[in-house]
């Protein structure tokens, strides 16, 4: 993981990921409802296309609303993220590389203000993509309800 910061004191976050699996497949993996509930939410509208909207909802009862920026399929999609209530407004996007029998998929989630909200993002999406690996891979979803109670307390 790479941290950044800029002058306006925004921070960002690159990851990468070797997923055992096609571009098409982890590609859809981001942008389709039905897989997104599979690895990373518990509700999803997405419109797949530069402008379209977007509707996330979490365990907890977090949700986001944003809008795509960017979207070519199989490679790039991006989105605004962070401005329904943990943190400031951010952006993200996922790029995709073929690598093998897999894909590279790197991950960069800029315009983070605050040193809480780039450690808080920094670990879910560990805590996600991680689970994206093994949901492509096996099948099997590593999220548990019990995770999330923790972070109420």
């Amino acid at each position: 993981m790479t941290v950044e910061s800029s002058t306006q004191r925004k921070y960002a976050i690159k990851q990468s990921y070797f997923i055992e699996a096609s571009p098409e497949q982890v590609f859809d993996a981001l942008v389709n409802p039905e897989l997104l509930v599979k690895w990373f939410l518990t509700k999803a509208n997405f419109e797949p296309r530069e402008g379209g909207n977007y509707f996330f909802e979490w365990m907890v009862g977090y949700s986001l609303a944003g809008t795509v920026k960017k979207f070519e399929k199989n490679k790039l999609v991006s989105y605004t993220f962070g401005s329904g209530g943990i943190g400031n407004a951010s952006s993200v996007s996922f790029e995709l590389f073929p690598k093998g029998i897999g894909t590279i998929l790197r991950l960069h989630n800029d315009g983070v203000e605050d040193i809480k909200s780039l450690e808080n993002f920094a670990g879910r999406w560990g805590y996600y993509l991680t689970n994206l690996k093994s949901v492509l891979k096996t099948g099997v979803d590593l999220r548990s309800e019990d995770e999330w109670k923790v972070d109420q307390e």
